[in-house]
């Protein structure tokens, strides 16, 4: 009968230090929110996986983007120049142009008063 009460005396010792942890339900609630802890852990690691991913991904775009931009800078001022160079070219043909024009008109006005003196020189005989 000793040993009986000294067992059941152990026993509820033992039983006062789980009571002292929780019931038996949040016992069983600490257990799946632990599990589920776990696989939350494992989403994490692959979401910050992923997310690392994308950051060099963005990163890389980025540095692209900026390359882009830095050639259609250079090509700008390359079309600027060539636009400038065209301009140069079409004012010095319209500079041929317009002296052959003053040419012609010299020789208009010029046919024009040889036209004149001969209708004068009708009208004198």
């Amino acid at each position: 009968l000793a040993a009986a009460l000294a067992e059941l005396k152990k026993l509820k010792e033992q039983l006062a230090e789980y009571t002292a942890l929780g019931d038996l339900q949040s016992l069983k609630d600490a257990k799946a929110n632990a599990s589920a802890f776990k696989a939350l852990e494992r989403v994490r690691a692959a979401l910050e996986e992923e997310l690392a991913e994308l950051k060099a991904i963005l990163e890389q775009k980025e540095k692209e983007r900026l390359e882009a931009l830095e050639r259609e800078r250079i090509m700008s001022l390359q079309y600027k120049e060539l636009d400038i160079f065209k301009l140069d070219i079409i004012a010095r043909e319209l500079k041929a142009l317009d002296q052959e024009l003053g040419m012609v008109g010299k020789q208009a006005r010029s046919v024009e008063q040889d036209a004149g003196k001969l209708k004068n020189y009708e009208e004198q005989r």
